[in-house]
C-alpha cells in the first residue's frame, strides 16, 4: 500500500515538473501573453536565435517563415505575429495598434524568451519596427539585419517612390497594380482587401511574371482589413522620428534592398547606412522588395556571413 500510494504521488508530481521546465524556444508554435494580447510565434531550426520581425499592417510572418526557411540550416529562427496579424489577438484599446506599440511587444517577447540580447532581421515595414526597437533598446540588438525597410517619417520619400512608379507606367506587367493603387474608393472587406494586395503585388519585383507565383505560394490569406486599418489610423497619432536618431543604433548593421524596389529602394536604404555608425549597405541588381526570392543565392550568402554563427 505505501508503495502505491509513493508511485501516486510521482505520477501526480510529473506534470507540474514538466510545467515547471517549459522551454519558450524549443521548436513548435507558442503563445505569450504580453501587452494585453497574445501573440502568436514559431520556433525553427538549429543554432544561434535569430528573431525576425514581421510588418505591423496585417501582412503576418508566415511569408517570411517560408521564405526564409534556409537560414533554419544555421540558426534557431524566430518568426512571431504582430498584435492582430496571423494567430495573435487584438488589442481591446484600437489606439494600441502602433510602432511604438510594436516595439514593446517584443521586448516583452525577448524577455520571455530570457535572452540577454538578440540577433534580429526586419522586413520591410517590419525593418521599422526592428529598427526603433533597436534604437530604444541598444544593448539588447547584437546584429540587426534590415532588408527592404521603411523608416519613419515615411514622408520622407514620398517623392521618390512616385518617380519609381511613374517609370512603370505603360509596362502591362504593373498595369493591375498601378491602377490599384490610385483606386479612388477604400477597401470595405477582408476579400477586397485581400484581392487588393493580390494586384499590387507586381510593384514589388523586378520581374513580376516569373517571382509574383513563387511568393504567391509563401504568403497566408488571413490578412484583415481591420488590421489595416486600426494600423495606420494608430500611426497618425503616434508618430516616429527614425531618421533623426539612426546614430542611436549602436548594433552592427546590414542593410540589404533591390535595386528596382519602388518603396524601399536604394535612397531608403542609403538614408538608414549613413544614419547608423557600423553599418554597411548591399544593393541587388534586378531586384524588387522581396530579395530572398529575386536573388535568393547572394541574399542567403551576405546574410549567413554577416550574422555568423557565435
Amino acid at each position: 500500500m505505501r508503495r502505491f500510494i509513493g508511485l501516486l504521488a510521482l505520477l501526480l508530481f510529473l506534470p507540474l515538473s514538466d510545467c515547471s521546465h517549459y522551454r519558450p524556444l524549443r521548436p513548435g508554435e507558442h503563445f505569450a501573453d504580453v501587452n494585453g494580447v497574445r501573440l502568436s510565434y514559431v520556433v525553427q531550426g538549429k543554432g544561434p536565435v535569430l528573431v525576425v520581425q514581421a510588418p505591423g499592417w496585417g501582412l503576418g510572418s508566415a511569408y517570411l517563415r517560408n521564405g526564409l526557411e534556409p537560414l533554419t540550416d544555421n540558426f534557431t529562427m524566430v518568426f512571431y505575429d504582430t498584435r492582430g496579424s496571423g494567430r495573435s489577438t487584438r488589442p481591446a484599446d484600437e489606439s494600441r495598434m502602433s510602432t511604438s506599440q510594436m516595439v514593446e511587444d517584443l521586448e516583452q517577447l525577448r524577455r520571455h524568451w530570457d535572452l540577454q540580447s538578440i540577433r534580429l532581421l526586419g522586413h520591410s515595414q517590419g525593418g521599422s519596427i526592428a529598427l526603433e526597437y533597436a534604437i530604444r533598446y541598444a544593448d539588447r540588438v547584437s546584429k540587426l539585419v534590415l532588408v527592404d525597410t521603411s523608416v519613419e517619417p515615411w514622408s520622407e520619400f514620398q517623392d521618390e517612390i512616385k518617380k519609381n512608379v511613374d517609370s512603370r507606367r505603360g509596362d502591362p506587367r504593373f498595369a493591375s497594380a498601378i491602377s490599384e493603387m490610385g483606386r479612388d474608393t477604400p477597401w470595405t472587406t477582408d476579400e477586397e482587401f485581400r484581392a487588393g494586395l493580390d494586384r499590387l503585388a507586381p510593384l514589388y519585383f523586378y520581374d513580376p511574371e516569373q517571382y509574383v507565383p513563387r511568393f504567391a505560394k509563401t504568403r497566408s490569406r488571413s490578412q484583415s482589413l481591420w488590421v489595416w486599418r486600426t494600423f495606420n489610423a494608430a500611426e497618425e497619432k503616434t508618430p516616429l522620428n527614425e531618421v533623426a536618431r539612426l546614430g542611436g543604433v549602436m548594433a552592427t548593421a546590414l542593410v540589404i534592398t533591390g535595386r528596382q524596389d519602388f518603396c524601399c529602394g536604394p535612397a531608403v536604404a542609403e538614408k538608414i547606412r549613413s544614419g547608423i555608425p557600423h553599418s554597411k549597405l548591399i544593393v541587388f541588381d534586378q531586384c524588387g522588395h522581396l530579395p530572398w526570392i529575386e536573388a535568393s543565392t547572394e541574399f542567403f550568402r551576405e546574410v549567413n556571413q554577416f550574422l555568423g554563427t557565435n
